[in-house]
């Protein structure tokens, strides 16, 4: 995933040699900043501990504040409720927070989408529900449908693409993976 000027990256990699401490054998995110070449470790903890489980999915905001990825450790978060279930996890760079967003879902997450400003996240959970959570306002992630497996925010959240088999609308005759868009709102 790519910031909108170009300048961060973020990646998943299982390769130890990329100038940032990483011991832990599995595959990890990381954020990768042109202009310094500077490579940061962000599947870590609050405190700054190694996952205990591989990570993948990374996607960041337009400005690279925010990396939200998929995890299947169980560290990441004092608030992992679901065990060794797959989840979704924001880190915010400026205070170094990693905060689980899925693990009250039995299903956890996979598959993340964020919006470029950074508000919004979007996930599946189990084999195809589709969750919207609101980062910047309380509360937990909303279901927006229960038979689509992907997602993919707008800019500023307010509108999300959905792809799978459930008809959203009575033409939809097919009987194949089809893509929608639907209003989601700014709440």
């Amino acid at each position: 995933s790519i910031s909108a000027d170009g300048d961060y990256v973020a990646f998943t990699s299982e390769a130890n040699n990329l100038g940032v401490e990483d011991s832990n054998g599995v595959s990890d995110i990381y954020l990768w900043q042109r202009e310094t070449g500077t490579i940061q470790l962000v599947s870590v903890a609050s405190d700054g501990g190694a996952a205990n489980g591989s990570s993948n999915n990374a996607v960041i905001d337009a400005e690279a504040k925010r990396i939200v990825f998929s995890s299947g450790a169980t560290n990441l978060s004092t608030s992992d409720q679901n065990g060794y279930t797959w989840d979704v996890f924001v880190h915010t760079r400026e205070t170094g927070e990693t905060v689980n967003l899925s693990s009250y879902l039995a299903g956890g997450g996979n598959r993340p989408a964020l919006s470029d400003d950074g508000s919004a996240v979007s996930f599946t959970s189990g084999t195809d529900d589709i969750y919207l959570i609101r980062l910047d306002e309380t509360g937990i992630a909303k279901q927006v449908d229960n038979s689509m497996q992907y997602s993919a925010l707008t800019a500023d959240g307010d509108s999300m693409a959905v792809s799978g088999y459930h008809e959203l609308v009575p033409e939809d005759d097919n009987n194949s993976k089809d893509v929608y868009l639907l209003a989601v709102g700014g709440s």
